[in-house]
């Protein structure tokens, strides 16, 4: 069977959001929920360090949200991969994980002394710069094909 690269479009895209954001989605409210919850009294077993307990649930915190920004970088490289557009994915997220994931990450956690928030700030950064350039290259391609 033949497909038109419009219909190939629109069905990756479905799939990839119904499956990717659903369960992304439900996953990382129902972490936020119990993490609220639970943490002070899992983390008591790990340490007594009223500092150490702060920052971990900002890291938490943090990545409880950076996890939402992955679900669009999940859905967005997938469709793109599912109509061919392999090489820019790779090439993105190389480039960004370099940029941001290890010299920002350097930058914020070392040179300005940040500290282990400034390197999950650097990786929330590279999240949401993927996901932003990939949905602006999802709606060019879409585009074009209408």
């Amino acid at each position: 069977v033949i497909c038109n690269k419009k219909r190939v479009l629109l069905v990756s895209l479905s799939a990839s959001f119904s499956f990717t954001s659903y369960s992304y989605y439900s996953i990382a409210s129902s972490n936020c929920q119990s993490i609220n919850h639970y943490f002070n009294h899992i983390l008591i077993y790990f340490t007594q360090n009223e500092n150490i307990i702060k920052v971990a649930q900002s890291i938490i915190y943090l990545e409880s949200i950076t996890l939402l920004v992955k679900v669009g970088n999940f859905m967005f490289s997938n469709s793109l991969k599912g109509v061919g557009d392999v090489y820019y994915c790779v090439i993105l997220s190389v480039i960004s994980m370099w940029i941001f994931g290890v010299g920002m990450a350097y930058v914020l956690g070392i040179s300005l002394k940040f500290g282990i928030m400034g390197i999950y700030t650097a990786f929330f950064i590279d999240e949401v710069f993927r996901c932003i350039l990939m949905w602006k290259r999802w709606k060019r391609i879409s585009k074009s094909e209408r």
